[in-house]
């Protein structure tokens, strides 16, 4: 029994001993993990600080972002709007032009019916332009510049009494014919009287729904109602050769 006591007590230095160098390898390792935990929480603040920043960055890239995002909206809706109204401007355009050529087509129409009746020598005027109005590929502009040319020539016409010297057909016998240089004048476009030198020929003209049409001595006076004077229509004829000689003379005519 003394002999087992004397073993543990010779035991205990022993088991002491063997244990001192796991509790400094501990306390070791604790200093360690103290360094590592203090270079980590360095290393964190560190990154915390540049992380930081970066988010702070990226914010202000967003903020930055959605302005121009907005402001790409905005200009968007701008040109969205624009383009909107210049549909509804080439519409109008459009539907201008259609008004304009259909308006143009009438005029051209109601010009044709005019061409008829107008006096010779502004029906042989017009006969030489009024066919440049219906040429192939002319544009609007330019086929209302041309019929704004020619009713501009009948405006002028119309404005003033005209002498014009030209031959006529005159009649002879039933069915027969002559040309005979005569002297025309006309009041405007809608009266006409023309004569012979020798005032032997004469006759009445006026624009009818026929077109111009001609009467010839007692068919003109029969026409008129009236007498028809050739001496008056020489008078006439050398008033307006000589303005300086002119005075109030009376021509019959019927509306």
């Amino acid at each position: 029994m003394k002999l087992v006591s004397w073993i543990l007590l010779a035991a205990i230095p022993v088991m002491a001993s063997a244990q001192t160098p796991s509790i400094d390898k501990l306390v070791d390792d604790w200093l360690s993990l103290e360094i590592q935990k203090g270079h980590l929480q360095s290393n964190w603040n560190l990154r915390q600080d540049d992380l930081e920043r970066r988010l702070a960055l990226l914010e202000a890239e967003k903020t930055s972002l959605k302005e121009l995002l907005a402001k790409s909206n905005q200009s968007s809706n701008e040109v969205d709007q624009q383009r909107l109204q210049l549909l509804k401007s080439q519409e109008q355009l459009e539907q201008e032009q259609q008004s304009l050529e259909s308006a143009l087509s009438g005029a051209i129409q109601q010009a044709q019916a005019l061409h008829t009746r107008l006096p010779p020598p502004l029906h042989s005027e017009w006969s030489e332009k009024f066919p440049l109005l219906l040429e192939e590929g002319v544009s609007i502009s330019e086929k209302l510049e041309r019929l704004l040319a020619l009713f501009k020539l009948v405006q002028e016409f119309d404005d003033r009494v005209a002498l014009h010297s030209g031959t006529l057909d005159i009649p002879v016998t039933s069915g027969e014919a002559r040309k005979l240089l005569v002297s025309q004048i006309y009041l405007g476009t809608s009266q006409g009287w023309y004569v012979s030198s020798d005032g032997k020929t004469y006759g009445y003209g006026r624009a009818t729904q026929l077109g111009w049409t001609w009467w010839h001595g007692a068919d003109a006076e029969a026409e008129l109602g009236r007498r028809l004077d050739p001496d008056v229509l020489l008078k006439a004829k050398s008033m307006l050769e000589n303005p300086t000689s002119a005075e109030f003379i009376s021509l019959p005519v019927k509306l």
